[in-house]
């Protein structure tokens, strides 16, 4: 199963670098590695964890969404969301981070990174641009702790963003 993934990774990953180039160095930055405490994908900056049985299923559903969301967290590495205050609203961070990713990969219009998620998101991040100029992490937190949104709101509206787990990023340094 884990030989499997590594190879739909690493197809991925290569599906990502004909489509992205100038990614090159970004994308070989984090090293493979199995985690089966993750339900998904995971970073710590230097590591892309991964799920086994997640990859495969998800590459059976809808195979574009893994080059996708290794995309996605190799934009929060890009993008530093990973270096975050422990004093932060971690729910309203966690949402503002995976909108402002998932909107830098939509604005990208790559047709092999399309995913059924897109229509969905399209009606948050449109609205979102309606009040913001920037599409930042930062705006799009500032944006959200000023509605004082419920976390239930929070995750609400995060559904169709989540693409992996953000944990690691509030751990203690080992």
């Amino acid at each position: 199963v884990n030989q499997l993934a590594r190879k739909i990774l690493s197809f991925s990953r290569d599906t990502l670098l004909v489509n992205l180039r100038f990614l090159d160095a970004a994308i070989h930055q984090l090293k493979l590695e199995q985690l089966d405490k993750v339900d998904t994908l995971a970073t710590d900056g230097q590591h892309l964890l991964y799920a086994p049985w997640y990859i495969l299923n998800t590459y059976k559903q809808q195979k574009e969404s893994i080059s996708r969301n290794y995309l996605h967290v190799i934009f929060h590495c890009l993008f530093q969301h990973l270096f975050v205050n422990k004093l932060v609203h971690q729910d309203c961070w966690d949402l503002a981070c995976d909108i402002a990713v998932e909107n830098a990969i939509n604005d990208l219009d790559v047709n092999s990174l399309a995913n059924s998620r897109q229509s969905a998101q399209a009606k948050v991040i449109d609205k979102l641009k309606k009040s913001l100029k920037l599409m930042t992490a930062e705006k799009i937190y500032r944006y959200y702790l000023d509605q004082n949104l419920s976390d239930e709101d929070l995750e609400s509206i995060r559904q169709n963003f989540y693409t992996d787990n953000h944990a690691l990023w509030y751990a203690p340094p080992k």
